[in-house]
C-alpha cells in the first residue's frame, strides 16, 4: 500500500475525532450516557443514532474537498456466461485445467475450480510428478507466492504450501512499517482487532503480536453480566461466531469463558425432519448452495448427509405419480433394475426415491417411539422403567423429557421412612438391598447417609474384608460377592486394588470378533458398547491389537 491512501486515512480519522468532539460540546441526551457510542447498549439507543447523524452533518461541509472521489478500476477478471459454460463443458469432458485455461483465456485456475464446485462437479484428484513438486518448492524458495506458483505450474495453492512445509521452507509475510504503524494507531484509538482486520486486511494474530511487542496490548475486562449473557447464549446452542455478531464479544473470548466454566457441548444435532427436507431438495434438483440458503443448514452438513446416504444427482424432473408407481413396484418386491426396465426411469433416480422413502419410514417409527416414551414419563413412570419398556436408554429418555419441558417435582419421603433406611444402612445392609425392599433409589439413600454423617462411621471388620477377598480371588465377580456378603462393589474393588488383586474380565472370542466386525462396519465405540454390553476400554484394546497385528503382516 502506498503512503498516499494511508495519509488520507489518518487525516480522515483525525477529522472524525474533531467532529465528534465539537458535536459533544452541545449534545445533551436524555439517556445520560457518559461514553456514547462505546457500549453495547448504544447499538439500539436512538440518542446514539442521533449523535451519528449530527457528526455526519458536521462532516458534510466541503465533503468533496476533504474526501476526493476515488475512481474504481474495472475488474478484468469478469467473464461472460459463454466463457463459463465453455469451461464447464471442457471440465466435464476431462480436459486438464491448464488446457482449459489455454483454450478459454481464463487466467485463474481457482476460478475454474470454483465454477465446477458451484455446479456440483466432482473434484479432480491429481497425482503430481516429483519433478513438478521440486519445481514448485524452488519457486517458493525464490519468493513466489502460492498463487503465483499456481498460475505458472497449474498446481493448486494448498499442495504447494504442504510441499514447502514438508521441505522445511517457512516464510513470514512481510508488512511495511507504515502498515504496522497504522494498525497500532487504530488499536490505540479503540478499534477492535476484527475491525482493524476489515480495514487493513492484516490478520488478527499479526496485529495482536505487534501490539504485545510494542507494549500497548490490553487484555479486555468484560463485566460479569456480559459474560453470563454470552454463556447463556452458548448453552442455548448459538455458536461463538453468532454470539460475536450479536454482542460484539470476540469468539475466542466466548470459547475461553466456556472452557473455564467447564461448559462443553457435543456436535450440533439437526432434527431428522430437517435432514429429510435437505435430501428431498437435493433429489428435486436444488444445489447445495441453494439448500443452504433455503434451510439455513451449512453446505458441509448437507454434503456429509449426501455422502453418508450415497445420494446421486437427479438428471430430470418426474411427476409425483411416476415416483409413486416406482415405490409401489419396489414394495411389491421388484428390484431397482426391474423397475428401470418397466418405467424407463434412470437407476440413480429410483435409488434416491427408495432411500428417501426408507428414511421417512425410519423417522416415522422413531417419532412413535419417542412419543411413547414421553407419554409414559408424563404418566409418572421413572426413566428406568421407561427404558425397560421401550428399550431406549435412560439418558435419552431424560434428554427428551427436558427438551419437551416435562418437569417432575422431586419425590418427598417422610421422616420415618428416611430413619428406617438409615437404620438398615447402619446395620450393614447395602444400598441395593435397601432399594429392593423400599423401592427408593440408592442415590437418595446415599445422600441421606452423607447428610447424617453415617458414611464415615460405617466400617467393615477385617474378617469381612478377608472373606470378600477370598471369594473374589476364588473367581466370583464383585456383584456376586456383594450379593453373598452385602458389601458394596466399590468397597470390594478398593480392597482388591490395595492387595494387588485386580482381575481382568475374560471375554469370549465370539464376542471379540463381533465387536471388531461392528467397528469395521463404522459403528462407534459407544454404540458397540450399548449393543454388546462390553466396556469401551476393552473394545479399544481389541481394536488396537487387531491394527497392530495387521501392520505386522504388511510387507515392508
Amino acid at each position: 500500500m502506498s503512503q498516499l491512501p494511508i495519509d488520507r486515512f489518518i487525516n480522515a480519522a483525525n477529522r472524525f475525532a474533531v467532529a465528534e468532539a465539537e458535536v459533544l460540546k452541545n449534545w445533551h441526551p436524555a439517556c445520560g450516557c457518559p461514553t456514547p457510542g462505546s457500549r453495547l447498549e448504544c447499538a439500539s439507543c436512538p440518542y446514539a443514532k442521533e449523535l451519528g447523524l449530527l457528526i455526519q452533518k458536521w462532516l458534510a461541509t466541503e465533503l468533496e474537498a476533504v474526501f476526493p472521489a476515488i475512481e474504481l478500476r474495472p475488474n478484468p477478471h469478469i467473464y461472460s456466461p459463454e466463457v463459463k459454460q465453455r469451461c464447464l463443458e471442457l471440465y466435464e469432458k476431462g480436459y486438464p485445467l491448464a488446457d482449459i485455461r489455454q483454450q478459454t483465456g481464463v487466467s485463474s485456475l481457482e476460478t475454474i475450480r470454483r465454477w465446477a464446485r458451484e455446479q456440483d462437479l466432482p473434484a479432480r484428484t491429481t497425482q503430481y510428478a516429483p519433478e513438478l513438486k521440486q519445481t514448485c518448492v524452488e519457486l517458493y524458495i525464490q519468493g513466489k507466492s502460492p498463487r503465483e506458483i499456481a498460475q505458472i505450474t497449474g498446481v493448486t495453492q494448498q499442495p504447494v504450501r504442504e510441499w514447502a512445509q514438508k521441505a522445511g521452507v517457512y516464510r513470514e509475510r512481510k508488512y511495511s512499517d507504515e502498515i504496522k504503524q497504522l494498525c497500532l494507531s487504530l488499536y490505540m484509538g479503540g478499534k477492535s482487532l476484527r475491525e482493524i482486520e476489515k480495514l487493513t486486511g492484516v490478520g488478527v494474530a499479526n496485529i495482536r503480536w505487534w501490539a504485545k511487542k510494542a507494549n500497548v496490548w490490553q487484555s479486555h475486562q468484560y463485566p460479569e453480566d456480559i459474560k453470563q449473557q454470552c454463556l447463556l447464549r452458548y448453552m442455548e446452542g448459538q455458536s461463538p461466531q453468532e454470539i460475536e455478531e450479536s454482542t460484539g464479544i470476540p469468539a475466542y473470548a466466548v470459547r475461553r469463558w466456556a472452557f473455564i466454566t467447564n461448559i462443553h457441548r457435543g456436535p450440533k444435532v439437526h432434527p431428522t425432519d430437517l435432514k429429510l427436507t435437505c435430501l428431498s431438495l437435493y433429489v428435486e434438483g436444488k444445489s447445495v448452495k441453494e439448500i443452504e440458503e433455503l434451510t439455513g443448514i451449512k453446505g458441509y452438513n448437507v454434503n456429509r448427509w449426501l455422502r453418508k446416504e450415497n445420494f446421486n444427482r437427479k438428471q430430470a424432473t418426474y411427476p409425483d405419480a411416476v415416483r409413486q408407481i416406482c415405490l409401489s413396484l419396489n414394495s411389491e418386491g421388484k428390484s431397482v433394475e426391474q423397475i428401470e426396465t418397466i418405467t424407463e426411469v434412470p437407476l440413480a433416480v429410483i435409488s434416491n426415491w427408495v432411500k428417501l422413502a426408507d428414511l421417512e419410514k425410519e423417522y416415522t417409527a422413531f417419532t412413535k417411539v419417542k412419543q411413547q416414551c414421553l407419554e409414559l414419563y408424563s404418566q409418572g413412570k421413572a426413566a428406568r422403567e421407561v427404558s425397560e419398556i421401550t428399550g431406549i436408554s435412560e439418558q435419552t429418555v431424560n434428554s427428551w423429557a427436558r427438551v419437551a419441558g416435562i418437569g417432575r417435582s422431586r419425590k418427598c419421603y417422610s421422616q420415618q421412612v428416611k430413619q428406617t433406611c438409615l437404620d438398615w444402612y447402619t446395620q450393614g445392609k447395602s444400598l441395593k438391598e435397601i432399594e429392593a425392599i423400599t423401592e427408593i433409589p440408592g442415590g437418595t439413600i446415599w445422600e441421606w447417609a452423607v447428610k447424617a454423617n453415617i458414611v464415615k462411621q460405617l466400617g467393615y471388620s477385617d474378617k469381612i474384608k478377608q472373606q470378600c477377598l477370598e471369594l473374589y480371588a476364588g473367581g466370583m465377580t464383585a456383584d456376586q460377592v456383594e450379593a453373598a456378603t452385602g458389601v458394596s462393589v466399590t468397597s470390594i474393588g478398593t480392597w482388591a486394588k490395595q492387595v494387588g488383586l485386580v482381575k481382568r474380565h475374560k471375554y469370549s472370542d465370539e464376542l471379540k470378533q463381533q465387536c471388531l466386525f461392528l467397528h469395521a462396519e463404522g459403528e462407534s465405540y459407544k454404540e458397540i458398547s450399548k449393543l454388546t454390553g462390553t466396556p469401551i476400554h476393552a473394545i479399544k484394546r481389541w481394536v488396537e491389537k487387531a491394527n497392530q497385528s495387521v501392520d505386522s503382516k504388511l510387507p515392508e
